[in-house]
Parts: C-alpha cells; structure tokens; sequence
C-alpha cells in the first residue's frame, strides 16, 4: 500500500523491498494505446 502526500491510498504490486515511511518516486506512462499506468522510478 502506498499513501501519498494528500491522503490517498495506491496498491502496487512491486517486487523490490521499500521502507516502510520513505519516499519512493512514481512516474506516470502511458501506452501507445492509450492505457496509462503507474510505476516506481528507477
């Protein structure tokens, strides 16, 4: 789960280990197609 700086709630399924308080960088990408999803920043 992930909480973001205003309050909301984002479920992410991501392999890699996060602290649990620290702030991680998220980038936004979107599909030739259109479908947008979001990522953690490498």
């Amino acid at each position: 789960m992930l909480s973001l700086e205003s309050g909301s709630l984002v479920l992410v399924d991501d392999d890699r280990p996060h602290l649990i308080g620290s702030r991680v960088g998220i980038e936004r990408v979107t599909r030739d197609n259109g479908f947008v999803f979001y990522r953690f920043a490498n």
